[in-house]
């Protein structure tokens, strides 16, 4: 009985260890990520090379993302008690004193098991030096010169938009609703060592002058080991905006705990966050002379609606074609009525003399283009019975000039249609033609 009962138990041992190998269990993605460990004391600059004398206060500087549960590891308990901490909103900053002189390595250490929805990535190293008697380390002994106290902002740059994004003429283009990303560039002092302070950024809509966007962790310039002047630079994310201009604006950060401060100075550059809609890339216009036969619309009623009359005697009169270029698509998020899906809206504005009134009694001056559709309508490739505003408009007198522009409507004037279309650049063409059927068309 005893020796069945211990065999079964075994069996039972090894079967249930065998299905406990059979199956992993679940892998997390990373909980957040560190980029480094960096010491400092008395509030002096940071570095990853630090002498302090035993028992002053060190500084321990984790830089990451996300969220990671931190113990500083390296030196035992109690020559330095056990620091552990919770990182996000970073830096985080820990604070202990070595009682006892020596040379240590000191390192970050977190949660790494993918099985734990926790782990986190990176790591971080430092070396520390403990002397045995007082005074400061050589990371704060060497001063910036006169009238020079840090790192200095002077500028800032916005990160190119990510490849296979939505169609943009050009790189610098950016759509609402994408995140956004700046890099931070700043002067450094003529000397010093291990240097690092902390910024923040915002964005300021240009017409409200409202502030929104706040970064939510701080930015930090940093430099290590000897500094001889030159220049550093950081990269923040800035999240998402609605449409509009911003002022970009880079200022000082006030990180909470750390030992380091805000950076000095101040950036500031303008942007446009457009709607991520087609763009009209090009303009060419087309113009020639007709003939009205006496009581004869000849096919154009929409243009000539009294020709029909007896008493209509025959006369000349001129037509311009308008043919817009588009490149790219409407985001199907930005639908704003049944009538616009997939559309956007560009106005043709008209400048000119002789503009004949029936033009305006026929459609309005907007062009309305869905992503896949021809530039120019079947019914309007030629001028037909079908034909009409704005892409062909009726012009009366011997001889017209016309400034044709293409432009983006304001919100107010589509917001119950569709959104406004980008317009490349400024496109807007001036036009001479004449109302002779007998001269040859006119191009532009």
């Amino acid at each position: 009985m005893r020796l069945s009962f211990f065999a079964a138990l075994a069996a039972f041992t090894v079967s249930a260890t065998l299905a406990g190998t059979a199956s992993a269990g679940p892998s997390y993605p990373p909980a957040g990520n560190i980029g480094g460990l960096y010491l400092s004391a008395n509030g002096g600059s940071i570095t990853q090379n630090l002498t302090v004398a035993a028992g002053q206060d060190i500084a321990f500087n984790i830089i990451g993302t996300g969220k990671c549960t931190i113990t500083i590891v390296g030196i035992p308990n109690p020559i330095l008690p056990v620091l552990t901490g919770s990182g996000g909103p970073w830096p985080l900053t820990l604070h202990g004193s070595v009682s006892k002189p020596g040379n240590y390595t000191v390192s970050v250490s977190v949660p790494t098991d993918p099985a734990n929805p926790a782990w986190c990535a990176g790591s971080g190293q430092a070396s520390l030096t403990v002397t045995g008697g007082s005074g400061e380390s050589p990371s704060t002994a060497v001063k910036p010169p006169p009238g020079v106290s840090g790192i200095t902002m002077t500028n800032l740059e916005f990160v190119t938009a990510p490849p296979g994004g939505a169609w943009r003429p050009k790189s610098d283009i950016w759509y609402a609703g994408e995140d956004f990303q700046v890099q931070v560039t700043a002067d450094l002092p003529s000397s010093g060592y291990g240097l690092a302070c902390a910024f923040e950024v915002a964005l300021q809509n240009v017409q409200t002058g409202a502030i929104t966007n706040i970064t939510p962790t701080i930015g930090i310039l940093t430099k290590l080991g000897p500094v001889n002047g030159g220049t550093t630079s950081s990269i923040i994310d800035v999240g998402i905006a609605p449409p509009g201009e911003y002022h970009v604006i880079a200022f000082p950060g006030t990180p909470q705990g750390a030992s380091f401060k805000g950076c000095l100075g101040k950036a500031e550059r303008t942007v446009n966050f457009r709607y991520q809609t087609a763009w009209v890339t090009g303009l060419n216009l087309y113009a020639f002379g007709y003939h009205f036969n006496a009581a004869d619309n000849t096919g154009l009623p929409q243009f000539c609606s009294s020709c029909g009359s007896i008493f209509q005697p025959a006369h000349n009169s001129a037509f311009l074609e308008v043919i817009p270029h588009f490149q790219g698509a409407t985001s199907s998020a930005l639908q704003w009525s049944s009538g616009g899906k997939n559309a956007c809206v560009v106005d043709v504005n008209f400048n000119g003399p002789n503009f004949s009134g029936n033009n305006g009694q026929i459609a309005g001056n907007s062009i309305l283009y869905q992503n896949g559709q021809p530039a120019v309508p079947q019914a309007d490739v030629h001028l037909t019975s079908f034909s009409t505003p704005p892409y062909w408009t009726q012009w009366d007198g011997d001889t017209n000039t016309v400034q044709v522009t293409l432009q983006a409507p304001s919100f107010a004037e589509v917001q119950y249609w569709a959104p406004p279309c980008n317009v490349l650049g400024n496109l807007s063409k001036t036009i001479t033609f004449t109302d002779d059927p007998k001269k040859p068309p006119v191009s532009k």
